[in-house]
């Protein structure tokens, strides 16, 4: 769920993926509750989240998240702040496809 949305009128956004263009219905802010290395729980907001009809799944883009100031620590497999290497949350390799892990919320 998105906690700020805003209807995509740009027809130049359009995001690269896997050899071809898709286009944002729309676009805002995401806050999930992630879980740490040590099972801790953590408030992340997600911002400037593309919201893509035609993908079944999630994507993270990792220039977009450099941009940020973070990267990825693939030996711990963690995000963390560039800055200061404070992690933020783990992820899970699965099927080549890395996974925030999250908490659900209803």
């Amino acid at each position: 769920m998105f906690d700020e949305y805003k209807t995509n009128t740009n027809p130049a956004n359009t995001i690269a993926t896997a050899g071809s263009y898709t286009w944002a219905k729309g676009y805002g802010s995401v806050t999930l509750t992630a879980i740490q290395s040590n099972n801790s729980t953590v408030t992340v907001t997600l911002t400037d989240v593309f919201h893509m009809l035609s993908l079944e799944v999630n994507l993270l883009s990792r220039l977009t998240v450099k941009r940020k100031g973070i990267y990825i620590n693939g030996k711990t497999e963690t995000l963390q702040y560039s800055h200061n290497d404070h992690e933020i949350c783990k992820f899970q390799l699965l099927h080549s496809a890395m996974r925030i892990c999250t908490v659900l919320t209803s």
